[in-house]
């Protein structure tokens, strides 16, 4: 019974509080403040903290590991744009540019 005695009004808050966010386009304004938040404060705090915690000795480590995961990353970005090529207007050779930028990128 107490149960029902709550539910009621919580349901009719949530449909209020939804047709009030959606009539005055709240929910835009909040999503572009915490993208602005996010963007400007916390994701670079997780940038920061990746380069402080890596260790270069992994790396030399497992040599053999390392060079196979770098081709395949470097040749499946070169495939990937010299496949799109053949879909669109772009030529082979500018494909080829595109899968070089990417791999700046990682």
């Amino acid at each position: 019974m107490k149960i029902k005695m709550y539910s009621a009004p919580w349901c009719s808050d949530c449909v209020y509080a939804k047709k009030y966010l959606d009539e005055n386009n709240i929910h835009i304004k909040i999503l572009k403040d915490l993208k602005i938040i996010s963007f400007g404060f916390i994701i670079p705090f997780f940038f920061v903290d990746i380069g402080l915690n890596f260790d270069y000795s992994t790396i030399f480590s497992n040599v053999k590991l390392f060079l196979i995961i770098l081709v395949i990353a470097t040749v499946g970005k070169l495939l990937g744009s010299i496949i799109v090529s053949f879909f669109s207007d772009i030529t082979f050779r500018q494909s080829v540019l595109i899968g070089w930028g990417m791999n700046s990128r990682g």
